[in-house]
């Protein structure tokens, strides 16, 4: 049987709120529980910047950068789709700059 249609529309409605879930793991040091959580949420800007922190904690550099890769993309189409501009965006835990900025410290 195919899902129904209300069901599938709530469920897209707490994506947001398990993604406030994940980033909380990963503030509180639960690199374990945010990935097990990240790897059951649809790819989003904010889900690999957080799925990427919680691999960070782990200490997989590697694997981290590309999630943050992955987000970056993501972010500059979301910027793209918002401005003609093609400056970088400059605001949220999910703007180029800090996600390039995450990069960074991966490298460190």
């Amino acid at each position: 049987p195919t899902p129904q249609p209300e069901r599938r529309s709530s469920s897209m409605a707490q994506l947001p709120e398990l993604n406030v879930w994940m980033a909380q793991l990963v503030e509180q040091g639960m690199y374990d529980s945010a990935c097990l959580l990240g790897e059951f949420l649809p790819a989003s800007v904010n889900t690999c910047v957080h799925y990427a922190d919680a691999l960070v904690g782990k200490g997989e550099h590697r694997r981290a950068i590309a999630f943050y890769r992955e987000a970056l993309q993501g972010a500059r189409s979301k910027a793209a789709r918002n401005s003609s501009g093609g400056t970088l965006a400059a605001e949220g835990p999910d703007s180029e700059c800090d996600i390039k900025l995450r990069i960074a410290k991966c490298h460190l």
